[in-house]
């Protein structure tokens, strides 16, 4: 027995040769037409399919994986399932489900979609290798929807309670995005600073927003979770990078805030003897920040002292006393710190003279956790370009030093001989800062307080250093002339040292200029103050 036929008639027709939609077929189109269009309308009204939602709840975990992935795209259109999230995220067996979970509650609340280059696929379908940190997000910052409080209490939760070292990363992510909503700060920039302009155009500011109390709570538990009760993991490491680096950090948390997590792994770094390069960059990071007050410079003072003249150095690792000294004069000591300390000055200065390949802190990052070293590198590289400081070279941090405290002079003018200053001047790749030294050649003041005798020694050093360069490192001549006259300013007009000083600098001045970029000096691992050595380094001709 044949069916009765449709009312609507049959799907398609045939006529002349040619298929034709039927009445049938043309109301199915209509139906899925605005079905789609209804679904956008959903959307852009803020709400969402609810079996969307309910599919968390699905057995099947590839279901669940499906549902996460479909609300991630939502934005706050999605913000409703803010509950069903909070539930997969506390219960759910699968990890790589809690962190699908965790993004995309950042997603639903933050008000913006998926950040790229990590889309939440990697996070759902075989990312167990797959760990995002807070800098991997590289999404400009939206208003986070009114009830992104929700979403930040159930991370802050799950980044205090889950046992899987990967979701409380992604747990840190997200609320990297959040805050940085909340503040309207902008990411950093991924692959180091640019050397050169930058060829896009800076994005436009939004007024700065009223900070909710969410964002302040959310902040003070990373700044927790950075200082761990036992002994640091990824995710305790990562929690650190957001409060030394993230732009959304000094918004929430003030400067004791943000320096205390650092100084207590700066001092289990110590305590371990500094045993792989994350540690030493840590040391490094916290003696970079404490330059910027005397509270906190006592503080990490306070923290490597003992540690440079207590035990031998197989207490501390078999760490030689140079890896310690480096970062002491990282953080600017004064004259009066170095008098107390000279073991400090004999060891920078062994470290001044010391192959690069045996100097930890110039061969770079070698470490099993790469994005926090990276990111702590280019971080102590930018503050000491603002100082004047390229990288972790120690011939610009000692002139750093003594820029700050020209009487460091009469510390190291007894000690440093002719390879000491040669190491210091060849460090020297560029002239920021030459105004400081300038006044070393200008002015009467200041000058030193060694004796006579003593003094003309150490000019006789540094007169013998220049003598050594090359013509074209013209700007390296000039700072050791004036470096030597802090020291010939004690001496006898008529000593042979300054007739030779007035030489010297006669023939430099007589000298022609060299051309930009003419006097590169070679850093370790064939680099150019960290620029490959087949590429020129800038900043290198005086003016």
């Amino acid at each position: 027995m044949n069916p009765a036929p449709s009312p609507a008639g049959p799907p398609v027709r045939r006529r002349r040769g040619w298929l034709r939609p039927g009445p049938r077929a043309l109301v199915e189109l209509l139906a899925l037409v605005l079905a789609v269009l209804g679904y956008e309308a959903l959307r852009h009204r803020g709400e969402f399919p609810r079996p969307t939602a309910r599919a968390l709840r699905s057995g099947n975990a590839a279901d669940r994986a499906d549902a996460l992935r479909a609300l991630s795209r939502f934005g706050t259109a999605g913000v409703e399932a803010i509950p069903a999230l909070a539930t997969t995220l506390r219960n759910d067996p699968d990890p790589a489900l809690r962190r699908g979970a965790a993004f995309a509650l950042a997603a639903v609340a933050g008000g913006d979609g998926p950040p790229e280059p990590f889309p939440i696929e990697l996070l759902l379908y075989g990312s167990e290798h797959v760990i995002t940190t807070p800098a991997d997000a590289v999404r400009p910052p939206n208003p986070p929807h009114p009830r992104a409080s929700d979403a930040a209490s159930v991370l802050v939760d799950a980044l205090r309670a889950d046992p899987d070292p990967t979701v409380r990363l992604e747990t840190i992510r997200s609320l990297t995005l959040l805050l940085r909503s909340a503040t309207g700060t902008r990411p950093p920039l991924r692959g180091g600073y640019p050397l050169g302009p930058n060829p896009d155009p800076p994005p436009e500011p939004r007024p700065a927003p009223e900070i909710p109390r969410w964002a302040f709570d959310a902040a003070r538990a990373l700044a927790d979770l950075a200082v761990p009760d036992g002994e640091p993991d990824a995710a305790s490491q990562a929690a650190l990078g957001w409060v030394f680096m993230d732009p959304a950090s000094p918004v929430l948390l003030d400067d004791a805030s943000r320096f205390a997590p650092l100084l207590s792994s700066a001092a289990r770094a110590i305590r371990d003897g500094q045993p792989d390069a994350l540690d030493r960059m840590i040391v490094m990071a916290a003696a970079t920040e404490a330059r910027g007050s005397a509270h906190r410079s006592d503080a990490f003072f306070a923290l490597i002292l003992p540690a440079m003249a207590g035990p031998p150095p197989e207490a501390y690792g078999a760490v030689p006393l140079e890896a310690l000294a480096h970062p002491f004069w990282l953080a600017l000591p004064s004259a009066r710190r170095l008098r107390e300390h000279p073991e400090a000055v004999d060891a920078f200065l062994r470290l001044l003279v010391m192959d690069p390949g045996s100097n930890p802190y110039t061969q770079g990052v070698a470490t099993d956790r790469p994005d926090l070293s990276e990111r702590l590198q280019r971080f102590i590289h930018r503050e000491a370009e603002t100082d004047g400081l390229p990288g972790a070279h120690p011939a610009p941090i000692a002139l750093a030093a003594i820029r700050e405290d020209p009487a460091i002079l009469d510390i190291l003018g007894p000690r440093a001989q002719e390879p000491h200053w040669s190491a210091i001047l060849i460090g020297v790749v560029d002239q920021q800062g030459w105004d400081a030294f300038a006044k070393l050649l200008d002015d009467p003041e200041p000058r030193t307080g060694l004796s006579p005798d003593r003094a003309v020694d150490a000019a006789n050093y540094l007169l013998d250093a220049v003598a050594e360069l090359p013509d074209q490192l013209a700007y390296p001549r000039r700072l050791g002339l004036a470096l030597a006259s802090y020291f010939l300013k004690a001496v006898p007009p008529d000593s042979p040292s300054i007739a030779r000083h007035a030489e010297l600098l006669d023939a430099l001045s007589d000298a022609s200029e060299p051309e930009p970029n003419a006097n590169p000096v070679i850093f370790p691992e064939g680099t150019i103050n960290g620029v490959s050595a087949s590429e020129p380094a800038p900043g290198n001709s005086p003016r």
